[in-house]
């Protein structure tokens, strides 16, 4: 580096750092040389001229180049613009998570909403007790649009009745005294129901599993002796 292009020499005679604006540049170097013009009294020669503004068109060349003055920290403004244009993309994530994690909990809370009532609906046609307290207000509803003792099953209906309410049975057997429907079935003696089991593949309408009195017990119940037919 010749002393025409030892730019710590421009910076010294300009009076300026090396991390100096353009503007700054500019500024210190016209003073520098109007007080070097004869002009106006300085006594420089035609070569210290000549040497400043080489030292000075130098400069610029190398800013024009490299976006800094020589000795000056180079700037990372590509960085910048990366970490800024990033921002916002890292904010749309943040925002968008918790809104995702709302829609799963509420598909959650629908399907166990539905499962709740169906759990409340069956419990409500296969039983007399009470429901548990966690259940009991989502099947309220149901609880009010309950079947009547009047239409389920009971012990000494008429066969005639038992068929209005479940219809023609699948097969009648042992003297058409078993009525199969499916895996459900009706017992009969003299025409009147005796026994009945209501499956949870396909129930009896509106029916106990099982009679009262037989609920629980595997013990078949001896079939009356019918009057003779007249």
């Amino acid at each position: 580096m010749t002393d025409q292009t030892d730019f710590m020499v421009l910076y010294c005679e300009l009076g300026i750092e090396p991390d100096c604006s353009m503007e700054g540049l500019r500024l210190a170097y016209r003073r520098r040389v109007a007080d070097l013009h004869p002009d106006r009294g300085g006594d420089a020669g035609e070569d210290e001229l000549k040497a400043l503004n080489k030292r000075y068109a130098a400069a610029i060349d190398f800013h024009r180049h490299h976006g800094r003055l020589p000795g000056a920290a180079a700037p990372a403004p590509a960085l910048r613009r990366h970490a800024f244009a990033e921002r916002p993309l890292i904010a749309v994530a943040v925002e968008e998570e918790p809104l995702q994690e709302r829609r799963r909990r509420s598909k959650f809370v629908v399907y166990g909403i539905v499962v709740v009532a169906v759990l409340g609906a069956w419990w409500l046609t296969r039983t007399d007790a009470s429901l548990p307290e966690f259940l009991d207000g989502v099947a309220g509803d149901q609880r009010q649009i309950r079947p009547s003792a009047a239409i389920a099953l009971r012990r000494g209906m008429h066969a005639r009745e038992v068929a209005a309410m479940l219809g023609d049975p699948v097969d009648r057997t042992l003297g058409g005294t078993h009525w199969d429907y499916g895996p459900s079935w009706v017992r009969f003696a003299c025409g009147q129901v005796t026994d009945w089991y209501s499956s949870p593949l396909r129930p009896l309408r509106a029916s106990r599993s099982r009679p009262p009195d037989m609920a629980g017990s595997a013990s078949a119940q001896v079939a009356p002796r019918c009057p003779p037919d007249s």
